[in-house]
């Protein structure tokens, strides 16, 4: 428990009365209670001005259940002033709009100081945290908690989970046990929904943490725990999602981080092994940095080289167009009878099997243009989605991918 101030247990008869706002409140980093007496409360009123020092100032707006002005409101002051205990004792007054949901100072101030003494963290605490996050999930405030106040919560989570020895979770969970492995599934539970792209960082690592220092193995729980099950499946759909953004922008710095953050958990390395192949089976679509990268994280085997090795640039190679070419017209006259249609088959195999060519895209689908790989027949540049009319040839060489010719589309309603 958070180490509260001692109590006087017996008063001389004959000892003035208390009269200084910093001996009624008691000094800071003491428990601090609620005023009721109206004589001692306008004691403390009267004191209330600029000379007073911030920490007492706040102690005396909190015990006389005052709004304190947002000067005092930083975590700094919120960390000297109060206890730990306090922090969630007077958590509606410290918050911006008393309504617990822009908590961001007074979680940050709990963090600090389990970061300076990590012996005060207690059930108390956890379950003081696990009951915020409720709250928020249940809907039970009038509005959502802001960006700031869930970023804090999940690193003071990943604070928490960081700083727990292995071996204390070894064998059969006691309460305080069973309290941190319910804010790891919490903070999963919030950051799915309401994090922001900056909070998967910290949720990836959370996970990492969870699965080392708790041994969670979150394939198992999910079955068991609907909530969580919903809160992986939530957040895996935002993280594939931003690893595929991340890869059209050809931002190779964050794909690699994200992609080793999450080849790092047990449970979605497997999954992000699959992800990563079905990106390659569409990276002529990216820059050659994303497609080198994806091909050094992928799990797939390195492909053997083709028999022929063009040294030059290959959408001047005469060798590769010709094929291309001729492989464009075998599937444009696919559809004349049989023969023709088996023999763009058999020269559709050959040329994917031995030169590394192949056809991308399905004639009629609904794309988003790419001008990587896209081209209309006017020379425009489509906003949004396009219909594919004729499919992209793309040439496979020593796991890089080249768009040989790009494929023909026509413009949606919004090009």
């Amino acid at each position: 428990m958070i180490v509260a101030d001692k109590t006087e247990s017996s008063q001389p008869q004959d000892k003035p009365p208390k009269t200084g706002i910093a001996e009624i409140i008691g000094p800071p980093r003491t428990k601090l209670t609620r005023i009721r007496d109206k004589a001692i409360r306008a004691v403390v009123e009267s004191n209330l001005h600029s000379d007073t020092p911030p920490e007492i100032l706040l102690r005396g707006y909190l015990a006389l259940s005052k709004r304190p002005p947002e000067a005092l409101l930083d975590p700094s002051t919120i960390m000297s002033t109060l206890t730990i205990s306090d922090c969630f004792t007077y958590l509606n007054q410290l918050s911006v709009r008393r309504q617990q949901v822009d908590s961001a100072a007074v979680i940050s101030s709990v963090a600090a100081q389990l970061r300076q003494n990590p012996s005060l963290l207690s059930s108390s605490i956890l379950m003081r945290l696990n009951r915020l996050a409720s709250m928020w999930l249940r809907r039970n405030t009038a509005a959502d908690p802001d960006s700031a106040t869930i970023s804090k919560y999940l690193e003071t989570a990943l604070l928490i989970v960081g700083a727990s020895p292995t071996r204390q979770f070894s064998g059969t969970k006691n309460s305080s046990q069973k309290h941190l492995i319910a804010l790891v599934r919490y903070a999963l539970a919030v950051g799915a929904s309401y994090g922001g792209i900056l909070d998967i960082h910290t949720l990836l690592a959370l996970v990492t943490q969870s699965e080392r220092q708790l041994h969670i193995d979150f394939n198992a729980d999910r079955s068991e725990d609907h909530v969580l099950a919903d809160a992986l499946d939530r957040f895996s759909q935002r993280i594939f999602a931003e690893v595929q953004a991340t890869a059209e922008r050809g931002d190779t710095t964050s794909l690699s981080r994200l992609t080793q953050q999450l080849l790092d958990t047990r449970y979605w390395k497997s999954i992000t092994l699959a992800r990563l192949d079905d990106l390659r089976e569409l990276r002529a679509q990216y820059s050659y940095d994303v497609q080198e990268l994806l091909a050094r994280m992928s799990s797939r085997d390195q492909p053997t080289d083709a028999p022929f090795v063009f040294h030059a640039d290959p959408a001047v190679s005469q060798t590769t167009l010709q094929l291309a070419v001729a492989l464009l017209r075998a599937w444009d006259a696919r559809t004349e009878g049989p023969l023709s249609a088996e023999a763009f088959q058999t020269l559709q195999s050959v040329l994917r099997d031995f030169f590394g060519l192949r056809l991308r895209g399905t004639q009629g689908e609904t794309v988003t243009f790419n001008p990587r790989t896209h081209e209309t027949a006017d020379g425009r540049v489509c906003q949004g989605t396009a219909q594919l009319i004729r499919p992209f040839v793309e040439f496979t060489d020593n796991d890089i991918s080249h768009v040989i010719v790009k494929g023909l589309v026509a413009c949606g309603k919004e090009g």
